[in-house]
């Protein structure tokens, strides 16, 4: 192979003009992605208790503790206190920022168990919640979920007007 010289560069310089610079290819050029547009936010669940007129509001991001303890359930103590089928902390319900929601039945303290929808929890694994499902803590306390909808105060428990 022959070596290059300087000859061989003014064939290919020999169609530009002198005076401008040689064209270089251009860099690629980055383009970050557009920012996700942000959904509506998701809604609370909300549980309508039956046999004592309440009604609890979880808000996305939130769990909730469901029992007789003032301290872990505030939201249901005082409700709850008078029916002892109910452990002191029975179950909790949670909710994702994206509106998904479970309920986990508290290992080793809900001594009466915890239903959905007629299906006896194993505690201490989440179950998911769909809305109109129906939540019974020990053997006469229940519940009917609601998904998607309402409003509620936060992490409060309100009276249910009949």
């Amino acid at each position: 192979m022959s070596a290059v010289g300087d000859e061989d560069w003014e064939d290919l310089d020999a169609g530009l003009p002198a005076d401008e610079p040689v064209p270089m290819p251009a860099a690629p050029v980055r383009v970050a992605p557009a920012p996700a547009t942000p959904g509506p936010p998701a809604a609370p669940a909300r549980l309508r208790f039956e046999e004592v007129a309440l009604t609890v509001t979880v808000l996305p991001g939130t769990v909730t503790g469901l029992g007789r303890d003032p301290e872990w359930a505030p939201g249901t103590a005082a409700a709850l206190a008078a029916h002892p089928t109910v452990s002191r902390r029975h179950a909790s319900v949670a909710v994702a920022q994206d509106g998904t929601a479970t309920v986990t039945e508290e290992p080793s303290t809900a001594a009466n168990g915890t239903r959905l929808n007629g299906v006896d929890l194993i505690p201490g694994r989440p179950y998911p919640l769909t809305d109109g499902d129906r939540l019974q803590l020990g053997a006469r306390i229940g519940c009917v979920i609601t998904l998607g909808r309402g409003q509620g105060r936060p992490g409060r428990a309100e009276a249910v007007q009949g």
